[in-house]
């Protein structure tokens, strides 16, 4: 496999360095991984490398933002669930789905149980190993 070498810019050294200050870029910026240019335009070709500090950014801000929107949707949802349990016109089974979900998150959900069994690959390959020589030897004293 041959290796290549990949130039890495002032601003990308900066970046790898933990000099760079990444909240001051665009969202924009963020996405194509490079800066504008001091005229606000789009110069030169773009990154083939991006620093993973460009990625993190852009993921932590764009949670920051889903986070925000759930906050402000929460109280209009829990006044729907209200709604539609205290309607004696909705069906039984939307007012127990709304019911049970109410309760989920007030009281807890019951926690769910998962039993699981591994097995460590050292004991699988002796395993392996030896169930061939096993029936070699059963078929042997059948016959």
């Amino acid at each position: 496999m041959s290796k290549q070498a990949v130039y890495v810019g002032r601003t990308n050294q900066a970046i790898l360095a933990g000099e760079a200050d990444l909240s001051i870029w665009t969202d924009e910026e963020l996405i194509r991984g490079h800066k504008r240019d001091v005229n606000g335009r789009w110069s030169g070709r773009p990154p083939k490398v991006v620093p993973k500090a460009i990625h993190d950014e852009l993921v932590r801000r764009r949670l920051s933002k889903s986070g925000e929107l759930l906050k402000e949707s929460l109280l209009d949802a829990v006044t729907l669930l209200g709604t539609v349990v205290r309607d004696p016109e909705a069906q039984y089974s939307d007012r127990i789905k709304a019911a049970s979900l109410i309760i989920d998150r007030v009281m807890g959900k019951t926690p769910e149980r998962i039993s699981l069994q591994v097995e460590p690959p050292w004991s699988v390959a002796l395993r392996q190993a030896i169930q061939p020589v096993v029936l070699e030897l059963e078929s042997a004293e059948v016959g």
